[in-house]
């Protein structure tokens, strides 16, 4: 809609623009959050006006803070009503030179402008205030920038990004995600089972492959060679793990937490609240209607695990990644979990389902 020319073959997919241009209709996000906050930095590179919206869950979530900072940089954006929630326009473009953030609130906002500042003419000081969050997810960001030249300097408050920068088109290997392996492989140590997951790279900057040390510090057996991850076992220690950085593992740790015979504590996750739901009460309200005893607090939870999940029924709230591991729950629990979402995890993980599946779990759709 914005110019690109996309092919998709056997085992690639090929893009390629000549020139960025406004779509002729509204782009609909669906349900990815993503999309929305990175296509708002390229919407700001045209002299078009681009209209953005997505589903019921999208036109909750915070964008102001990204609109406010592409309107420093000199874009004309609005959004609907006082908090300027989606639907939002945006026209460029950005002739700016100077632009702030906040780091505590989505660090997408911070990866949108990472990738359409280069591109303008002049170059941009961006200033990142407060306390940053979800750091690790910029540092993707920087990784992929700089494998295509692009070079950005990276300052105690912020980031120098030099204008007029065209990105070198090359072949790259997508890496596994390490936000969907983490699935499976808490399915594997919470049932005592094992799980190879190939495609995953450690070495490349994934601040969700920080489920290893968590994995590990609850007792399982992990083992990482030839570019795959094995997960087997574990002795189900309760531990303490601090999600500033990766907080798209704290539902699914915290079903980790609840089959460790003892207390764990998840922290730094203050930013939750802005993704697909509260992210904090939606995870606990889906432990306690699971019969784990678990306790919110204002960055996290505490979860009494007992080694054991009785199971029940949860409502998932739309959330992709509540229902992703309300399911793996469910692989461990006793009566088994039921839930009002039979396709929520399509938004980040499309093969879930038939992946849980082939592993042995039992899932399926119910009527009533």
């Amino acid at each position: 809609m914005m110019g690109a020319t996309i092919e998709r073959t056997s085992d690639a997919i090929i893009i390629e623009l000549k020139e960025l241009m406004a779509p002729l209709g509204i782009v609909d996000v669906g349900n990815s959050g993503t999309t929305l906050r990175l296509i708002s930095g390229t919407a700001a590179l045209i002299s078009g006006e681009t209209g953005l919206t997505g589903d019921e869950s999208i036109r909750k979530r915070p964008i102001k803070p990204l609109l406010n900072a592409l309107r420093e940089l000199g874009a004309s954006c609005k959004g609907t009503g006082p908090d300027e929630l989606p639907p939002v326009s945006i026209r460029g473009p950005m002739t700016g030179t100077q632009a702030h953030l906040p780091g505590d609130v989505s660090s997408q906002f911070i990866s949108s402008l990472l990738l359409s500042c280069p591109i303008k003419e002049s170059d941009t000081d961006l200033e990142i205030t407060g306390e940053r969050k979800s750091k690790s997810y910029v540092d993707v960001t920087l990784h992929m920038l700089r494998v295509l030249g692009i070079e950005i300097d990276e300052r105690d408050n912020g980031y120098r990004i030099g204008g007029g920068q065209i990105p070198k088109g090359k072949g790259y290997e997508i890496p596994g995600d390490f936000s969907s392996a983490s699935f499976p492989l808490v399915g594997a140590a919470i049932t005592g089972g094992s799980v190879v997951i190939k495609g995953l790279d450690p070495n490349i900057p994934q601040g969700d492959s920080l489920v290893i040390d968590a994995l590990e510090t609850y007792g399982a057996d992990i083992t990482c060679r030839k570019g795959s991850v094995i997960c087997s076992g574990a002795k189900k220690t309760p531990f303490e793990f601090d999600v500033s950085h990766s907080p798209d593992l704290f539902p699914v740790l915290a079903v980790l937490a609840s089959t460790a015979e003892g207390e764990s504590t998840l922290l730094g996750g203050e930013h939750l609240k802005f993704k697909e739901s509260d992210r904090i009460s939606t995870t606990v309200s889906m432990l306690n209607d699971m019969g784990v005893h678990a306790e919110s607090r204002g960055d996290g939870c505490i979860v009494f695990g007992t080694g054991r999940i009785k199971g029940g029924t949860v409502s998932t709230k739309g959330d992709h990644r509540i229902m992703m591991a309300a399911t793996i729950a469910g692989l461990a629990s006793e009566e088994g979990v039921k839930m009002d979402d039979d396709n929520s995890y399509a938004v980040s993980y499309p093969s879930f389902l038939d992946d849980i599946r082939s592993l042995g779990g039992d899932a399926k759709e119910v009527t009533d």
